[in-house]
């Protein structure tokens, strides 16, 4: 018999891997039903910039050129020594910022890293999303401090909410200990 979905496992809070599998694979095939799979078809057109299908209320995207916009490359964090005498200080902050992922699209909240600017203090080191790049050298210390500064509610609070509140039919174990719904 399998433990993932156990009652202890889900008393204690957990989330069994089947239970797992099958949210991930009810949520991307919900995601699937909204994409277009081929961008240049012509029911792929119909979709506006903005809009909303009429029966589900999801956002659908509009075809977007492809490779139009440069690759963004994260920034380099600049080292404090000042902090922590013969090692290289770190001091990163997680917040939310906002990004335009392609040149067609609006601005879209993000969640990303920004690292402390030593050589000025009021302009920290990011993008808004990923965060910068920490460059280490061998045989010389690192020190990161990591400063939560996110919202209190996920930006997909609204999913995490629906999967809290699904519905699951009852699980029976057969003779083997195979669950049988």
């Amino acid at each position: 018999m399998d433990g993932s979905d156990s009652d202890a496992n889900r008393m204690a809070g957990g989330v069994g891997r089947r239970a797992l599998l099958r949210n991930a694979l009810l949520g991307g095939g919900a995601g699937l039903i909204a994409i277009p799979l081929d961008a240049s078809s012509a029911s792929a057109k119909q979709y506006a910039p903005g809009t909303a299908d009429a029966d589900t209320g999801v956002p659908t995207t509009p075809p977007l050129k492809k490779f139009v916009d440069p690759l963004p490359r994260p920034m380099t964090a600049i080292p404090d020594p000042s902090a922590y005498p013969g090692a290289d200080y770190y001091d990163i902050t997680m917040r939310q910022g906002s990004w335009r992922f392609h040149r067609d699209l609006g601005l879209a909240t993000t969640w990303g890293y920004w690292a402390a600017n030593p050589h000025d203090p009021h302009r920290p080191i990011g993008m808004g999303y990923l965060g910068p790049t920490i460059s280490a050298t061998k045989d010389r210390p690192t020190v990161a401090r990591y400063r939560n500064e996110l919202p209190t509610t996920h930006l997909f609070q609204f999913v995490i909410d629906l999967l809290r509140n699904i519905r699951r039919a009852p699980v029976h174990r057969g003779p083997r200990g195979h669950c049988v719904r």
